[in-house]
């Protein structure tokens, strides 16, 4: 197999795809808790109206709180977004080249000429989501693979590639599990 070279600039659309994709994925459980909670007072509000059941305001309680809570969140990734995009290295708008050799990953950003090669079976986790591949380095390093930049053949052939490579560490939006809550290297509890 010939290797593949994509070139190409991050948007911020396709970051921000990113950020929420791996917010979701760290409060996957409180996500589903909210809106568990969310029912639940909805149901209690519009039975309590229609006089169906007493009125019972602990669950609507428990919901704002739940609600504020997803709006601190929320603020706090979009202020994360806003940080990143002044700082002077930051990845959106700026060149990548990536080449996808028989087993090896090749970075390369032509501004600076910066280059790292990576083993595609050392790679921590790769999810591919509708508009991009997130390549997982370790917990803390990701690239992003926009989609638009590949045709059907070689998104296949990446696709295949990942999968040969990577086993249970390459998940896909296209009929496959739900992507696994990503633990950290050095043990703990702690999701992110």
């Amino acid at each position: 197999m010939s290797p593949m070279t994509f070139e190409y600039q991050i948007n911020m659309r396709e970051y921000h795809t990113a950020v929420y994709f791996g917010f979701v994925n760290r409060y996957r459980t409180m996500l589903q808790i909210f809106l568990v909670v969310a029912a639940v007072a909805l149901l209690c509000a519009a039975g309590g109206f229609f006089g169906v059941i007493p009125v019972i305001r602990f669950p609507s309680y428990i919901f704002l709180g739940y609600l504020v809570w997803l709006l601190i969140l929320l603020a706090q990734v979009e202020h994360g977004v806003l940080k990143m995009t002044k700082l002077p290295e930051n990845p959106i708008n700026r060149t990548l080249r990536l080449t996808f050799g028989r087993d090896q990953l090749k970075v390369e950003t032509p501004s600076n000429a910066d280059k790292a090669v990576h083993q595609i079976a050392n790679l921590f986790f790769v999810f591919e989501l509708s508009n991009l591949f997130m390549i997982y380095l370790d917990p803390a390093n990701t690239i992003l693979i926009p989609v638009r930049v590949m045709d059907g053949e070689q998104r296949a052939a990446l696709r295949e590639k990942f999968r040969d490579s990577l086993h249970d560490r390459f998940q896909t939006r296209f009929g496959q599990m739900k992507a696994p809550k990503i633990r950290p290297l050095t043990g703990g509890r702690r999701f992110f």
